[in-house]
């Protein structure tokens, strides 16, 4: 939806909108408040960036910090790679992921030590199973 109003209104990038609301997020609401840790905002922060990106800014921040913070994230936001998305982040994500071989190695860790227990496997389902693996299946 901001994107689509920056766009109706011919703003380019990089710009930031604030999207929360005294109650949480306007379109999402959390079971629990701490998640919400700070204001949320939606930011594209390149003129050629694809596509916005949710940003959590600390609730305590005046407007003028605030201004800093994405004028420093929008400067490191050219990397071709993931273009409007600040580099440094990126390689940090890339650098501290966990790959889907030791994602896999763990589990059967996890489902061969439940079965030294006498567990099953609809009890390794039901507690980690995670529907997002029986989508990946189609």
């Amino acid at each position: 939806a901001a994107e689509g109003l920056a766009r109706d209104l011919g703003i380019p990038g990089p710009w930031y909108l604030c999207v929360s609301a005294p109650e949480g997020l306007i379109d999402r609401r959390e079971k629990h408040s701490w998640k919400q840790r700070g204001e949320q905002y939606v930011a594209r922060l390149h003129p050629r960036a694809e596509r916005a990106f949710k940003v959590e800014i600390p609730g305590y921040y005046s407007q003028d910090t605030i201004g800093e913070v994405f004028t420093a994230l929008a400067a490191y936001a050219d990397d071709g790679r993931v273009t409007g998305y600040p580099y440094p982040l990126l390689d940090a994500h890339l650098t501290t992921k966990i790959g889907m071989d030791a994602v896999e190695q763990v589990r059967q860790d996890i489902i061969r030590g439940m079965d030294l227990l006498g567990m099953t496997l609809a009890d390794y389902t039901s507690l980690f199973g995670d529907y997002h693996d029986e989508f990946d299946r189609y």
